[in-house]
């Protein structure tokens, strides 16, 4: 039986690719093509005929000197949830069973997500959203920090069972976008309510519960105004890229996305990375099964294709795109990319290229001292963690400068990183610890050992707690699994 749970999309490449298929063997990258090579003429032409060329050398900058964090800092919103962060395997009332079959009754669960605010200096957490039969998740502070946009799921509409999988229910009116101000006042709806499903499987591995629909944040525009929504149901359509209009309530179509998600490294991950250009009307769409980027322009009324860049042809096929950030300036995209590996062990270093989008120019930036990361910001931070040392390496994403690195003795949660600044602007960035404890029966455990900011810049960084006492958060279920700090 599964001890986490996975979306139906992961799970269901998961377990065919144990029944069916072996591990790729070990391939060498294709050689690029010529840098006369032209896009296909059947897809938009901005970017035809791209050259490649050696990126200039960054002019080399001071790295700054902090001799203090300084307080206050901002608010903070939490989310207590399920693992992972969003409402998986709530399956319709029914229990995991024995593992080897489906059970046959149903029986009663919970929706767990709530939502707390922390003010300076916490000594105090402000419960904003609970309730025992509806789940919030994903809470996102718009660019200006004054309001939150956050998702909101509802199974009290009946389901239907519908023919997806052994056992599928669908709920037509479970997931909504919300938003509400930044002290949790003025709470609305945006737009209609959108339909979500969970599947009850047996596989290789056991029963699982899983949820074969999507509706996520992708991120705020610019001007604080919109926001971006994928939608997605298993086996009924194509994901979606929605925008939704926080003032007027509209909810519009932008793009059709990839079919399926990616499975990688063990990980769930989508198949596309989605960006907002600073101008805010102009969307970049990079599917890194295609290895292809594609760039959307608001024209009148709509939405509009305005070209579509093959990075197979620059990158071969064996080439994996991690993500992409467009440039502060918009006149650029930052591409983080590898040769793929085998497995999740795999140690290639990532790569960073710039795509100019006025010239049609691809230029390599720089090889970088990690093997794997997210951006945060304008960094690219590498997180490991183990028992005995955990290590934030961080790197700025536009020269590929290794800027400053972070070492605890004890665990780094990597799925609560979040970045900040202090009251004089000093980056900061932000982790849960956990330290390693033997329990009276001999065996290991963990115990909660605080938030934590350390500075960005510099060798060592500054590091002081936030606070530590998780018994702020009154009658919280599960742990911890989202922060966000206010702008």
């Amino acid at each position: 039986m599964f001890s986490k749970r996975f979306t139906a999309v992961t799970l269901f490449i998961f377990l065919s690719a144990c029944s069916f298929h072996k591990p790729p063997a070990e391939t060498t990258q294709a050689v690029p093509p010529s840098a006369t090579t032209t896009i296909p003429t059947t897809v938009p032409t901005l970017f035809a005929s791209p050259t490649v060329t050696l990126y200039p050398t960054p002019t080399p900058y001071p790295i700054p000197t902090i001799e203090a964090i300084v307080h206050p800092l901002p608010d903070l919103v939490v989310t207590f949830s399920h693992w992972p962060p969003y409402p998986e395997g709530i399956c319709a009332g029914y229990s995991y069973g024995s593992g080897e079959e489906l059970a046959e009754e149903p029986v009663e669960e919970n929706i767990t997500g709530e939502i707390w605010l922390l003010k300076y200096p916490y000594t105090t957490a402000e419960l904003m959203l609970r309730d025992e039969k509806i789940g919030y998740f994903q809470p996102t502070w718009s660019p200006n920090g004054e309001q939150i946009a956050y998702i909101q799921v509802d199974k009290s509409s009946p389901g239907e069972q519908v023919p997806l999988f052994d056992r599928t229910f669908r709920f037509p009116q479970a997931y909504s976008l919300w938003v509400m101000q930044a002290d949790g006042s003025g709470k609305r709806q945006v737009g209609n309510n959108f339909p979500m499903q969970e599947s009850y499987m047996l596989g290789r591995l056991g029963a699982a519960c899983v949820v074969a629909s999507g509706f996520d944040i992708i991120g705020w525009s610019p001007d604080s105004q919109r926001v971006l929504v994928r939608q997605h149901l298993l086996g009924v359509d194509s994901p979606k890229l929605l925008l939704a209009n926080t003032a007027t309530g509209e909810i519009s179509f932008i793009a059709t996305l990839p079919e399926f998600n990616h499975y990688q490294w063990g990980n769930s991950v989508y198949r596309e990375d989605i960006q907002f250009a600073p101008d805010g009307n102009t969307i970049a769409i990079l599917d890194r099964d295609a290895v292809k980027l594609e760039i959307i322009e608001m024209k009148g009324d709509g939405w509009q294709t305005a070209g579509t860049f093959s990075l197979a042809e620059r990158f071969g096929d064996n080439y994996l795109i991690h993500r992409i950030k467009w440039e502060q300036s918009g006149k650029g995209i930052m591409i983080i990319g590898k040769e793929r590996g085998v497995n999740y062990k795999d140690q290639r270093p990532l790569e960073i290229w710039h795509l100019n989008i006025s010239n049609h120019q691809l230029t390599h930036v720089a090889k970088l001292p990690i093997s794997r990361g997210s951006f945060m910001g304008d960094w690219l931070i590498s997180c490991h963690a183990s028992r005995e040392i955990s290590t934030l390496i961080i790197v700025d994403i536009y020269s590929g400068r290794e800027l400053g690195a972070v070492e605890t003795n004890d665990w780094i949660d990597c799925n609560t990183l979040s970045t900040l600044k202090d009251s004089s602007g000093n980056e900061l960035i932000a982790f849960s610890r956990s330290v390693d404890i033997t329990l009276d029966d001999g065996k290991n455990s963990y115990r909660w050992n605080g938030l934590w900011v350390s500075s960005i810049y510099g060798y060592p960084p500054l590091l002081e707690p936030v606070f530590s006492d998780v018994n702020l958060f009154e009658g919280a279920k599960y742990g911890i699994d989202e922060l966000a700090w206010r702008p």
